[in-house]
């Protein structure tokens, strides 16, 4: 459990994050490798499959041109590989969140029991991220402050949807009303900890294609690629998780006293015991 719960600044946020990483590391890392290993198994073969056989060469009377194979099949390659790693990212932080949440709080949530709730949440989290995705690439476009704005505005929209029980649509009111109480705090929060995963990510990306990788082989390297980033997002995706939820629960408690209704939880589980804290 996090000590003293009560509002934190950016830094502390962070900080209690990395302890509650740390202090549901196993658990966290169980439940990531158990989602993201099938997927970059999957998403493997699917590119492996895609690549040329071999390269050609026809030569005319101008040039020589060289045929590297169906070009449909790798962009089809490209998307369906995106779609799962995109689906297998969001039931990692489903799960995780749920994990963290529980230990935030002073609980602990088994890894099997947060892999079925997340499996239950299925269609409501999918929509959520689709919803989430496509508005941030559409703000992006608009010289990219309107995507930023989202991306913070939404940002803990999915502990809502998992631990309040809500919908998309209400998931992301609430994570909008939540966020407005303190909007520069949650950007440092959103932005610091994506620089964080971003830089550790890109670590771990290069050492483990420097151990794997090999210039004789074009599969190979495939292999080595997708090891590495497999790696990595087992690594980092529970961390970012980690950080949306302290700033889901410190939100709260600067909007609606969250700690105070954890104590008076606390002191009503005391007078009657067997009773569950809500």
């Amino acid at each position: 459990m996090v000590p003293e719960l009560r509002p934190r600044s950016v830094g502390e946020i962070l900080d209690a994050a990395v302890r509650l990483y740390r202090e549901r590391l196993g658990a966290l890392l169980l439940v990531s490798a158990a989602i993201l290993v099938p997927i970059s198994i999957v998403t493997t073969l699917v590119t492996l499959s895609a690549l040329p056989d071999e390269s050609t060469v026809t030569v005319n009377t101008n040039s020589p041109v060289f045929d590297t194979g169906d070009n449909a099949a790798q962009l089809g390659a490209i998307f369906v590989t995106a779609l799962l790693s995109a689906i297998a990212t969001t039931f990692v932080t489903a799960a995780t969140t749920r994990i963290v949440a529980e230990a935030y709080v002073g609980g602990r949530a088994e890894t099997r029991d947060a892999v079925r709730e997340a499996g239950r949440r299925a269609l409501p989290l999918i929509g959520l991220t689709v919803v989430v995705s496509l508005a941030t690439l559409v703000g992006y476009a608009f010289c990219f402050v309107p995507g930023i704005w989202i991306r913070v505005a939404w940002a803990v929209s999915t502990p809502a949807l998992l631990l309040e029980g809500v919908g998309v649509f209400r998931a992301l009111g609430r994570s909008f009303a939540l966020t407005k109480v303190k909007f520069w705090l949650s950007f440092g929060v959103v932005w610091l900890s994506q620089l964080l995963v971003i830089g550790l990510g890109l670590g771990l990306a290069a050492l483990f294609g420097l151990l794997t990788w090999s210039s004789n082989s074009a599969d190979a390297d495939t292999i080595a690629q997708s090891v590495a980033s497999a790696v990595a997002s087992i690594v980092t995706v529970p961390f970012a998780a980690a950080a949306i939820v302290a700033l889901y629960f410190d939100l709260r408690i600067r909007a609606e006293a969250f700690d105070v209704q954890m104590m008076m939880n606390g002191l009503d589980h005391d007078r009657t015991p067997g009773r569950v804290p809500a």
